[in-house]
């Protein structure tokens, strides 16, 4: 008996091929426009053409791979950065300078 085994059990889902368009950019990049627009009504109106063009371009850096992990867009290493533990742990047997050494 054979059993066909996938060999990438987590490969994102194509929409397009050429250019490669995932479904997952396509979902954060309408999420990200829905958030700029509902935030449209806080702009005033002389800046509503400067804040597109930002929000476009903040659109497409976000839904970039990140530098430093190609498997992650640049909105998922931002918030596995916010999200992670920022607290200092030592280990229990931890010695400081100066603390084991007899003064004399």
């Amino acid at each position: 008996m054979r059993y066909i085994i996938p060999k990438q059990l987590k490969e994102e889902y194509k929409i397009f091929d050429r250019p490669r368009i995932y479904l997952k950019d396509v979902v954060a990049g309408c999420v990200l426009l829905g958030l700029f627009y509902f935030l449209k009504g806080w702009v005033h109106s002389w800046l509503l053409l400067p804040y597109w063009i930002m929000a476009v371009t903040a659109m497409f850096f976000l839904i970039q791979p990140a530098r430093s992990n190609p498997k992650k867009r640049n909105w998922e290493a931002i918030i596995l950065f916010l999200g992670r533990d920022h607290t200092t742990y030592h280990s229990i047997n931890h010695v400081q300078k100066g603390a084991g050494t007899d003064a004399k």
